[in-house]
């Protein structure tokens, strides 16, 4: 077997291991992050085995694509029995991930808290895999408030007495080429690539910046982990206080958003009700975060924006 067909057929596998199930129009389908080599789940899309939409997030597993999936999860399972000695590995230390079908996976819960002033309190606790990546984690918290994957963004997590910033893999590369003479960088890793589990839970918190000209901040603290979940992922799960529109020019712009709309007086108000309904913004309810974080997963929330900014 050349790289590329192993490739393929390992993609194939980890869908499946990362994936949830979710009640669709014709039945239970099994949906997962497609955060992989993308000339790779093109050519599974070709194939017919994965289905996606090419501006969503997430992919679900055809039915023949399920089955093949399963049938090359045997036989890695069988390969690292072999391996092992033909001893079959203890459930109880088995891979999460590789967990038999029927049961729940394992997941990473986070307080999730944008730094705004002391009488607005704004937070979210989502549910991430806990086999995900930091991207995973990014989109999470995107969803979960109403951000819309515009601009930049970062992690900061302090280790080992220093810093490391968890940040887009063509980031990294345009600081390193544009880096002056003598600069030194900090450590980076890329998002795409790095695994909740290498940070989670060893260290608990980290900062998460999204839109540099806006500078939106966000405390995240690890909770817990959840050993056997069987619903929705990602998810939220509690949360508070409602969260500014994209491109509403900062926490200082967002006083002024909410001002405006509370007050039917204010010579804005009308304007920023308007540009607000455009924006998706709504005040906070656990089924609307819920529904925005499946909307945004599956890409129907991009084509209702192209709704309703269609002219």
């Amino acid at each position: 077997m050349n790289r590329d067909d192993l490739l393929y057929d390992l993609t194939l596998a980890m869908l499946r291991l990362t994936s949830w199930e979710e009640q669709d129009l014709d039945g239970p389908v099994l949906r997962a992050w497609k955060g992989y080599d993308w000339n790779t789940i093109d050519r599974l899309v070709d194939d017919g085995l994965v289905a996606a939409n090419p501006r969503a997030k997430s992919a679900y597993l055809t039915d023949e694509g399920g089955a093949r999936a399963e049938e090359v999860v045997r036989l890695l399972e069988r390969a690292l029995e072999d391996d092992s000695g033909g001893e079959s590995q203890d459930p109880a230390s088995a891979s999460d991930a590789a967990l038999p079908q029927g049961r729940g996976i394992k997941v990473f819960k986070f307080r999730v808290e944008l730094r705004l002033w002391p009488d607005h309190p704004c937070w979210r606790e989502i549910l991430v895999p806990a086999s995900g990546t930091f991207i995973d984690l990014h989109q999470a918290i995107q969803g979960a408030f109403l951000w819309w994957d515009y601009h930049l963004m970062h992690f900061d997590i302090a280790v080992r007495g220093g810093v490391v910033q968890v940040v887009y893999e063509d980031e990294i590369r345009e600081r390193e080429d544009f880096a002056v003479v003598g600069e030194v960088l900090p450590e980076m890793r890329a998002a795409e690539t790095l695994p909740l589990s290498d940070i989670f839970p060893r260290c608990r918190t980290a900062v998460y910046e999204y839109d540099y000209g806006g500078g939106w901040e966000h405390d995240v603290t690890f909770v817990e982990v959840i050993r056997d979940y069987r619903g929705e992922l990602p998810v939220c799960t509690a949360g508070e206080g409602d969260a500014p529109p994209e491109d509403v020019g900062g926490p200082g712009g967002f006083k002024k958003f909410l001002r405006a709309i509370a007050d039917p007086d204010d010579p804005e108000h009308e304007f920023l009700q308007g540009w607000g309904w455009g924006q998706f913004f709504e005040p906070f309810s656990l089924d609307a975060v819920n529904r925005r974080m499946r909307a945004w997963r599956t890409g129907e929330l991009l084509e209702e924006w192209d709704k309703r900014h269609a002219y």
